[in-house]
């Protein structure tokens, strides 16, 4: 039976640049933190044409085309950003991005030496808050490779960084699924409890860590409380329309109604986990509530 993470993708680092009126790579960064991509990507492109020598023009340029899902194109952005850096803070911002883009395109030795590069620098400028990003960072890309353990030393020492609330319980939530596999579940329930401490109020993400800490007291058999923690986590991922959480949520439905020997909607709930998870690409999970309802 598989689990279902959130993982920590990125915390935007957004460097200072002496804001100017019509300034492109200024107003880059500022549409792109308030959210207004097509904006952004007009004054990135101005950036590169007025400001070929300066890496921020092509940092904004890779953050936007990441943001529209050109994932190889945003990769390549940031390789000319590399070689246009001029300082360490430059240098910084590249290397996360280049961590984050390689671990999309699978990359993940190439994801792991720029996540490095990206530590030591920031272990160097005493940015303590970045520091515990990137021990993050490198814990999943640890976790993806099958070296838990050095996945759980990762996760564990970034808890002792400064980071936002929203961070750390991504973090708790990460080490509460790996407990949880190797069934010790005690210290599973305990880290998923801290998730949701942490995660409070955060939206879209507290109520994933509602449905995991379901799936948590699910395999310590304590199904009333599983299926109450479940349909929590269902309210919230539906409140955001969120199909695929929606979709290991029935999955998850559907394993206690099994185990209290309720099989039609056991079979109900496995069907709709599996024809959500196929109508939005989630493979993986589709593959998965296929298998078990062919074994129901």
């Amino acid at each position: 039976m598989g689990s279902y993470k959130v993982i920590l993708l990125l915390i935007l680092i957004f460097p200072f640049i002496a804001s100017a009126e019509e300034d492109p790579i200024f107003n880059c960064f500022e549409y792109y933190k308030d959210g207004n991509i097509k904006k952004a990507e007009f004054w990135s492109k101005r950036a590169i044409k007025e400001k070929p020598e300066n890496a921020y023009s092509y940092i904004c340029h890779g953050m936007v085309l990441y943001k529209r899902g050109y994932i190889n194109r945003s990769l390549n952005c940031f390789k000319i950003a590399e070689v246009k850096a001029k300082n360490l803070a430059q240098l910084n911002l590249v290397y996360h991005w280049l961590g984050i883009l390689y671990e999309e395109v699978g990359d993940l030795s190439h994801a792991l030496i720029y996540n490095l590069f990206y530590l030591e620098i920031a272990k160097g400028s005493g940015n303590l808050e970045a520091v515990g990003v990137a021990l993050n960072n490198i814990a999943s890309l640890y976790e993806r490779v099958g070296d838990i353990n050095n996945a759980i030393l990762y996760y564990e020492e970034s808890l002792k960084y400064p980071r936002s609330s929203v961070a750390v319980a991504s973090t708790y939530n990460n080490l509460a699924l790996i407990y949880a596999e190797r069934d010790k579940l005690d210290k599973a329930e305990e880290l998923i409890e801290k998730a949701i401490y942490y995660g409070e109020g955060s939206g879209l993400d507290e109520g994933i860590y509602r449905l995991n800490k379901g799936y948590i007291l699910w395999k310590k058999g304590k199904l009333k409380e599983a299926q109450r923690e479940i349909n929590k986590g269902l309210e919230t991922v539906r409140k955001y329309k969120d199909k695929y959480w929606e979709a290991v949520a029935y999955k998850y439905l559907a394993l206690i109604y099994k185990d209290t020997g309720a099989v039609f909607l056991a079979k109900k709930y496995m069907k709709l986990s599996r024809d959500i998870a196929k109508k939005v690409g989630a493979y993986q999970l589709y593959r998965d509530a296929d298998r078990a309802l062919r074994n129901m």
